[in-house]
């Protein structure tokens, strides 16, 4: 699949080459859009995931997973794609900041979509 390396590139154009920036600027310093779109391809990444290890479990169900599938590959090469990630670095990240933030993970940041609005005063 071509997609998500293009994806990567241009994401990395746009973001953080770009920018100067790393990913574990966008989820940390430089809480912004780039955050939000490095969100989009780690779903876009669960998601085939997802699709992968269904697809799996199809072919453990139909033909069983010691047998060669219909092209003659063997089943092996599936549950290898279940396991690929695109995006190992938006994956990564999470480890990093996991240990690096400690108890204070989980802390719930300003909206991205609606930044605070300046008090009149």
């Amino acid at each position: 699949m071509r997609l998500p390396p293009e994806l990567w590139r241009a994401f990395k154009h746009s973001y953080l080459d770009g920018r100067g920036l790393t990913v574990a600027d966008i989820y940390d310093a430089h809480y912004d859009h780039a955050y939000a779109v490095a969100e989009a391809l780690i779903e876009f990444d669960e998601l085939f995931q997802k699709f992968r290890a269904n697809h799996l479990y199809l072919i453990h169900r139909s033909i069983g997973l010691g047998a060669k599938s219909l092209k003659g590959r063997p089943v092996e090469i599936l549950e290898g794609g279940a396991r690929h990630r695109f995006f190992p670095e938006l994956w990564d990240i999470r480890c990093d900041m996991t240990d690096r933030w400690g108890a204070a993970y989980g802390t719930v940041r300003e909206s991205i979509s609606h930044p605070p609005r300046a008090r009149a005063g």
